[in-house]
């Protein structure tokens, strides 16, 4: 590891490298945040945030500090609010970052395609058959004007729906059952028998304690809808219909592909140099972008007359120079953020 300033590094007396507040507070992460983040008070805000969700919370307590700081730091540069857009979860001994509902709904509004995105309960009695052109389902959230009458009713599923800007309209229902089958399937902390012998009375106050900490599809009354609204939302806007931004795309994909409901731990290195995420992110835009300019280009070849190749065309293709190579090989070089993940190793 090359060029570490060991200025930016705690000695080893300075700190524990489970005591997270000196962690979070010292130099060299405070200025990854301020460099991420880009502003002081937001810097001050994420900061005090961290400090109290991990005194209030023993299970991050517990996590290891640089994986607390590295999911809420995915989070935030995305422009999502802990608790709100996004979750931070204890898996193992590590923190890992998981993308709410309400974090699906924000980053798809930001492509400015919507007009509006939502996910609405569907109680009994407002399924109103099918539609016979189409076959989709048809629902009436009129049925109750009275909002505590219908929050008293039977939820059947849960309908997520988007409005583009266009007027464009398309929603997806997901009945109850499917959701929690999908759950028992997808979601490694839930399992469907334990979830129906609590809710029949059949565990005691203690398990239900234990499985409503491990997991918030058992909370019940709780944090529980937010889990059955992300998976109707999240399936609606991956369904390839709803139009999506290829940064967009790539977060989504992102935390499907190595999480789900169980989250993952982003790496700090490469937080700490937007550079490299910002050009996986780019290379898609580029593959796209060429893959329709193929695609042009032979429709267009197809229709044209075949033309003789012109004489002096057969020069060779000019070879990158040696010191563009080695700017390209140096794209990911960060010594800041060497020194970072030198505190942790050593720690």
């Amino acid at each position: 590891m090359a060029n570490i300033n060991n200025s930016l590094l705690p000695r080893k007396d300075e700190y524990d490298n489970r005591n997270f507040s000196a962690v979070i507070l010292h130099n060299s992460i405070q200025n990854l945040l301020r460099r991420t983040l880009g502003d002081d008070r937001a810097v001050q805000r994420l900061t005090a945030t961290l400090l109290s969700a991990v005194s209030t919370s023993p299970e991050l307590a517990a996590c290891e500090p640089q994986s607390i700081i590295s999911s809420a730091l995915y989070g935030e540069a995305k422009g999502l609010i802990f608790k709100h857009g996004y979750y931070i979860v204890k898996y193992g001994n590590l923190a890992t970052f998981v993308m709410g509902y309400k974090g699906y709904i924000q980053l798809a509004l930001s492509t400015g395609y919507y007009s509006d995105i939502d996910c609405v309960k569907v109680v009994e009695g407002e399924y109103k058959g099918k539609d016979p052109r189409t076959g989709r389902k048809i629902f009436d959230l009129s049925v109750y004007p009275d909002d505590e009458v219908r929050d008293k009713q039977k939820v059947i599923g849960y309908c997520a729906y988007y409005i583009l800007k266009d007027g464009t309209y398309r929603n997806e229902f997901w009945p109850i059952e499917d959701i929690f089958n999908h759950a028992d399937k997808y979601a490694p902390a839930f399992k469907l028998s334990k979830y129906n012998d609590m809710i029949n009375g059949k565990l005691s106050a203690e398990e239900v304690k234990k499985l409503k900490k491990g997991s918030a599809w058992y909370d019940v009354g709780g944090s529980q809808e937010s889990m059955l609204k992300k998976t109707v939302i999240r399936s609606l806007l991956k369904s390839g219909y709803a139009p999506l931004s290829s940064e967009v795309r790539y977060i989504f994909d992102t935390c499907d592909t190595n999480a789900g409901d169980v989250g993952f731990t982003p790496n700090l290195e490469s937080l700490s140099n937007p550079q490299m995420e910002a050009a996986s992110m780019q290379q898609i835009a580029e593959a796209e972008s060429a893959a329709k300019e193929e695609a042009e280009k032979k429709s267009s070849e197809q229709k044209a007359p075949p033309q003789e190749p012109k004489p002096g065309n057969n020069a060779p293709a000019e070879k990158p120079s040696a010191a563009k190579a080695e700017s390209s090989e140096n794209l990911s070089g960060n010594s800041e953020a060497d020194a970072i993940k030198y505190f942790f190793d050593e720690g």
